[in-house]
């Protein structure tokens, strides 16, 4: 019953202008952040589309935000910062090298 349930919610979000979005962050937020968070995540969304927003801690995200809204994810953690870096200094990107 609980999957019909799940299923259901899903196909209200499907045909809605409705959308859950995902903020995950290493450490939990303030109700401040949270926010600021609420207020500049419309501007990610579809024009008219209601965001239902849910917090969640993870510590792989370091530091930074990972968001997702519908199939779109906005990395702004540390984690996805150092894998850049990382990878322009492996492809040949400007700057010392990291040893």
């Amino acid at each position: 019953m609980k999957r019909v349930a799940e299923k259901a919610a899903d196909l209200r979000l499907v045909t809605s202008k409705a959308a859950d979005a995902i903020v995950a962050s290493a450490v939990a937020l303030t109700k401040e952040q949270q926010a600021a968070i609420g207020k500049a995540l419309p501007a990610y969304a579809p024009t008219g589309t209601s965001l239902n927003v849910h917090y969640t801690v993870d510590p792989a995200v370091l530091g930074g935000l990972q968001i997702s809204i519908k199939n779109t994810t906005i990395d702004l953690s540390s984690t996805s910062r150092l894998v850049d870096v990382v990878s322009s200094r492996v492809a040949g990107g400007a700057g010392a090298p990291l040893s």
